[in-house]
């Protein structure tokens, strides 16, 4: 009987030992994957964010530029062309004047 007893008290105490570090072996594991996962989403949320924030400011700076790139080439343009036409006009009124006297010059001489 206390061999009995004694066999019975050995086989619970290594079973119950048995699943005790079983489960602790799992808990451990299943709280290890459960941190890697969290780790791995954070920082795959975060690279993209990053990811995308950069190509926001990217394009954003891009256009920028392309928008100031086309308002100083339409003022240059702009300017160009103001200043062909004042010159333009300034000659001609220049010719203009320029003929008017010597017409009037020679009209008085020879009249």
């Amino acid at each position: 009987m206390y061999y009995y007893y004694y066999y019975y008290y050995y086989y619970y105490y290594y079973y119950y030992n048995y699943y005790y570090y079983y489960h602790y072996y799992y808990y451990y594991y299943f709280y290890y994957y459960y941190y890697y996962f969290y780790y791995y989403y954070y920082y795959y949320y975060y690279y993209y964010y990053y990811y995308y924030y950069y190509y926001f400011y990217y394009y954003y700076y891009y256009y920028l530029y392309y928008y100031y790139y086309c308002y100083y080439y339409y003022y240059y343009y702009y300017y160009y062309y103001y200043y062909y036409y004042y010159y333009y006009y300034y000659y001609y009124y220049y010719y203009y004047y320029y003929f008017y006297y010597y017409y009037y010059y020679y009209y008085y001489y020879y009249y």
